[in-house]
């Protein structure tokens, strides 16, 4: 029942984010590729656009203390469809938590299922293709030194 709830809760906010990104998708010329900027609304609820597609959840920052280390997490969250390519700030690890994915990285495509990880390096372009209706990606970017800038 609580896994239920928690897949309603993701497609709510995944139909909700959709129809936002479509909505503002809609007011802007036809010229433009660059995601949407984010809206008061958009930043309160926590995520926000990634790339057209992809929408993010709030960073949740970890500095360690032993070591020169940070660590951002975030979930990546998509409907049914193709992205928009999504480049990565630092080395990342990536797990599917929810669905399936498509990722190609440096021209080569994988499939990844629930529970599957993989790791992407800095400046990776990822384009991401969802053949079910939900995908939820955990990234966790790693950064090698305490500022955040590797």
């Amino acid at each position: 029942m609580r896994s239920f709830l928690r897949l309603s809760f993701l497609c709510s906010i995944v139909l909700i984010t959709g129809w936002r990104v479509q909505h503002l998708a809609a007011q802007q010329p036809a010229a433009t590729n660059a995601a949407p900027q984010p809206t008061q609304t958009d930043r309160d609820s926590g995520y926000e656009v990634m790339a057209k597609g992809v929408v993010a959840s709030r960073i949740f920052p970890i500095q360690f203390k032993s070591v020169p280390l940070r660590m951002e997490f975030r979930n990546l969250i998509m409907g049914k469809g193709t992205s928009e390519a999504v480049t990565l700030p630092t080395q990342a690890l990536l797990e599917v938590r929810l669905g399936q994915v498509n990722a190609s990285i440096r021209g080569t495509k994988h499939e990844y299922h629930q529970g599957d990880f993989w790791v992407a390096e800095k400046g990776d372009s990822v384009i991401l293709e969802n053949p079910g209706e939900v995908t939820v990606i955990r990234a966790i970017y790693i950064y090698k030194r305490a500022s955040g800038k590797e």
